[in-house]
């Protein structure tokens, strides 16, 4: 079984169909934390410079035997030790460079 937990709908072509999989009623997320901590400078333009920090996954259920969690990329790199989340893997666009899809999924690997 798949859990979308992705704000959308994902849509994985496997060869010769679309499998449309529909987003659960609340998004995994991961909490954040900016600030200020100057600028920077480009052709005499200050541009504020922020530090962002993650600090808390939300809506990211327990794992569960034979259950895998689609998430963001962000989410999943957040918590390397989990081995049921994985990512989609977009299709895009030739000419546009939009996504259109996914051709399956990605379960991310940090070293």
């Amino acid at each position: 079984m798949i859990i979308n937990l992705t704000p959308h709908k994902i849509h994985i072509w496997n060869g010769s169909d679309w499998i449309v999989i529909e987003p659960s009623w609340n998004p995994a997320r991961i909490e954040e934390k900016r600030k200020n901590i100057g600028y920077i400078y480009h052709e005499g333009h200050a541009i504020p410079l922020h530090t962002k920090e993650f600090y808390e996954l939300k809506n990211v259920p327990e794992p569960r035997q034979g259950t895998w969690y689609a998430v963001s990329s962000m989410v999943a790199l957040a918590a390397p030790d989990r081995r049921d989340l994985v990512v989609p893997t977009v299709i895009r666009d030739p000419q546009t460079k939009e996504v259109i899809g996914a051709r399956g999924f990605d379960l991310l690997k940090v070293e």
